[in-house]
Parts: structure tokens; sequence; C-alpha cells
């Protein structure tokens, strides 16, 4: 899935929702974005497995609270008996590159190895500025 938008929009961000379990081969590039709170959000459920891999950020800008928000989202938790192991979510490839952005935050990542893993992250080319 390739997104590309040109015009202004303050909600204009690449959410993987916690309704959204697999997603691949993701590029959102040429966007700006005046004002959202992340960039990309990963919210890695604690009870249904996330799979995210190959998902591009690429020459977006504007401004936004962070460019890059991971965590364990546990809102509605129920493991129905299933191991942690099998429930245990993953986000791979995930590249942020050539983005000119207002930012507070670069990153928020709340590491939670018991409840996913993230590997192969790339933030390159990224042109920030405090706001």
């Amino acid at each position: 899935m390739e997104q590309s938008w040109r015009r202004r929009c303050p909600r204009l961000r690449r959410t993987a929702r916690s309704t959204c379990a697999t997603s691949a081969n993701v590029t959102m590039r040429n966007c700006v974005v005046d004002g959202c709170g992340d960039l990309l959000y990963l919210k890695m459920r604690t009870d249904t497995p996330q799979r995210h891999s190959n998902v591009l950020v690429e020459n977006c800008r504007g401004r936004c609270a962070t460019m890059l928000h991971v965590q364990a989202w546990k809102q509605y938790h129920d493991s129905r008996g299933r191991a942690a192991e099998e429930l245990k979510s993953h986000a791979s490839g995930v590249v942020l590159r050539n983005n000119i952005i207002k930012v507070k935050r670069e990153k928020d990542i709340k590491p939670n190895p018991a409840v996913y893993d993230l590997s192969g992250l790339v933030l390159e080319g990224n042109v920030l500025e405090s706001q």
C-alpha cells in the first residue's frame, strides 16, 4: 500500500492501530503533516499479536509532536488462556528517511520485550527541528 498526500490535514499520519494485526510493504511518501500527534505510531496489542514489516515513511514534511511512537497497548487485554509468547508482537524493517519535520520528540519508544520486538529500525537523513 502506498500513500501520497500533498494537502494539509491535521490528522494525517500513519497509525498501525490495535485493529491492524498485520501490515506489510507500507509506504507513506511525500506527505505534508500539520500538527498531528505522531508521524508513525505502532500500537502493539498485548492480546492480539501485531505483525508489521517493511514500513517506509519517506520525504514527508511539516510538524508533529513525535516522529515515531511505539508502545504496548492493553486497553482491552484478554489473553484467553494463551501463552505470552503466542501473543508477542513484532515490527521489523521500519524506515523513516529524508523527512523534514518540526517535532517535540524524535521518537517515543517504550521498550517492553515481554510484549513486542522491534528490529531493523532505520532513521536516516531526517532533518528535525525542535518546536
